[in-house]
């Protein structure tokens, strides 16, 4: 969410761009095909192809880009793994 709230509102994000080399690389695209994307479409915070397995900002994700923005520039002041 947070390369959204820097991101071009169009600009289209595929699973793989936030699935990292890890060995739990394989937990991580589960959970975010049917667990993570699916609620933040359900949502309208993101618009998710699940067939194309990319994703944009939705008609909400405005509502939450000045609060992400703002955690991660004053991220020095929270507990480490806060943000």
């Amino acid at each position: 969410m947070l390369e959204l709230a820097y991101a071009d509102p169009e600009h289209r994000f595929s699973v793989d761009d936030f699935v990292v080399e890890a060995p739990s690389k394989s937990e991580v695209e589960i959970a975010l095909r049917h667990v993570h994307l699916p609620k933040l479409a359900s949502g309208g915070y993101i618009h998710w192809n699940p067939d194309l397995e990319v994703f944009t900002c939705g008609p909400e994700f405005e509502r939450v880009r000045s609060a992400m923005v703002l955690l991660t520039t004053h991220r020095h002041v929270f507990p480490g793994d806060w943000v």
